[in-house]
């Protein structure tokens, strides 16, 4: 969570991203929070927005 604060806080989408993804896999792996709806529910949320940010910045056919 540190991690994510300080990557929006200087403007680092990507990082972010990377952070969200990483909490996502991390909770869909964990025994631990296999019957924890409303974490599973946060790590499919950001699951979804980290592929939002990646789509942002994957360059388009034009840009390649």
């Amino acid at each position: 969570m540190r991690s994510i604060a300080i990557c929006k806080e200087i403007g680092n989408e990507l990082e972010v991203a990377r952070s969200y993804r990483a909490f996502a896999t991390y909770v869909a792996g964990s025994e631990h929070y296999v019957d924890n709806a409303d974490i599973q529910r946060e790590a499919r949320k950001l699951s979804q927005m980290a592929d939002e940010i990646f789509a942002r910045h994957r360059p388009t056919a034009a840009e390649s």
